[in-house]
């Protein structure tokens, strides 16, 4: 069988644990439904990201080398995450638009696979996302509100598939069991932890006091607090200026680790309190409730999905209302954790269906 080429796309090789695990599932959901294909990734690393993920990988600034590569590739993956979206920054939506358009000049078949759009707030890369999704052969995003905005810009909705976002589907290789990979670290857990996934954000310039005074209350309550930084070293820093306000002990997690180990430790959870996307969906994902705090719409739009709210918001955070969030959930924790499951296995089906309308414009000879 002749071997296809895919190029991906996307926010990979900058130690993002959620980015890294949308690139692994990805692979593993394409790899499933066909072993004869090669991925050619766009990558800040790819050094790093050929070794771990046993791909081609080139500098995903290589305008040159990007170039070359499109002459041989079957398909374009511009892959999940939050990456047209200008609240961030001017540069984001122009470098992913670019790569695109690039594979769009080289007559290569264009896949936008579960992406959160949003939020774009200057016309000019409106009109210009939606000049490039026209051209596109398909088209998934992986919340509601990002269909809306696609269809608010008069994309067709026919066009653009509601699915999830494709972690969902990340499948662990529980190479080390959970203690083992903690014990490495010193932490021996004597029951489910509540995990906190948080991160600095210039609106919530008291958010960490908040969350420290939560924590400290919850552990004076029994309960034992596990910090999990999803962005090295940004959210580690996040997560020490937490344990320098509290003073009641917690656990810190000071290793990089793989999505897959990252999988694995946040199952062992008890519950959830996230400002990480992507360690809401793990969460979810493994059956154990979230209680999400928002600091862009994203957020919102997945703890929608979840038939929840956002408890708190960046700059807002109010230790006392997210305290009472949190005991609630564990007053009716077996509800909770059924809702998730039922709702999560819903989910699942949705986050499968990218890599097979991928895989369709190949074998269906778009080329």
């Amino acid at each position: 069988m002749q071997t296809k080429r895919i190029m991906l796309s996307g926010y990979y090789g900058f130690n993002n644990a959620g980015d890294e695990a949308i690139l692994l599932s990805i692979l593993q959901s394409i790899r499933s439904l066909d072993e004869h294909v090669e991925f050619i990734v766009l990558s800040g690393n790819p050094a790093k990201t050929a070794e771990q993920y046993g791909v081609h990988a080139i500098s995903r600034t290589d305008v040159m080398e990007i170039w070359r590569c499109l002459k041989n590739v079957d398909l374009f993956i511009s892959g999940g995450g939050s990456l047209l979206q200008d609240k961030t920054g001017t540069f984001t939506i122009p470098y992913y638009l670019g790569v695109v358009q690039l594979a769009q000049w080289a007559k290569v078949p264009v896949a936008i696979y579960a992406q959160g759009i949003g939020p774009v707030y200057r016309s000019l890369f409106q009109k210009w996302i939606k000049a490039v999704f026209k051209k596109a052969q398909y088209i998934s995003v992986r919340d509601p509100s990002s269909k809306k905005l696609l269809e608010s810009w008069k994309l067709p909705s026919e066009k653009i598939d509601q699915v999830i976002d494709p972690v969902f589907v990340l499948q662990s290789d529980e190479s080390e069991r959970v203690t083992e990979l903690l014990s490495k670290e010193s932490i021996t857990l004597k029951q489910k932890p509540i995990i906190f996934a948080i991160r600095h954000w210039s609106e919530g310039k008291d958010d960490i006091l908040q969350i420290a005074k939560v924590c400290d209350q919850l552990v004076q309550d029994g309960e034992e607090v596990l910090l999990l930084p999803m962005h090295y070293p940004d959210d580690a820093e996040a997560a020490c200026d937490i344990m320098a306000n509290m003073t009641q002990p917690v656990h810190l997690l000071q290793r990089e680790y793989t999505p897959q180990q990252l999988i694995d430790i946040v199952s062992s959870g008890k519950l959830m309190v996230g400002m990480r996307l992507h360690a809401l969906i793990f969460a979810a994902a493994r059956h154990v409730p979230c209680i999400g705090i928002s600091y862009d719409p994203k957020i919102d739009a997945f703890m929608h999905l979840l038939e929840d709210q956002s408890t708190s918001v960046s700059g807002q955070i109010s230790a006392d209302l997210l305290y009472a969030k949190i005991k609630d959930d564990l007053t009716h924790y077996q509800q909770r954790q059924e809702q998730t499951a039922s709702i999560a296995k819903k989910l699942l089906e949705q986050a499968k269906k990218p890599a097979r309308e991928a895989l369709k414009l190949i074998q269906q000879g778009s080329v």
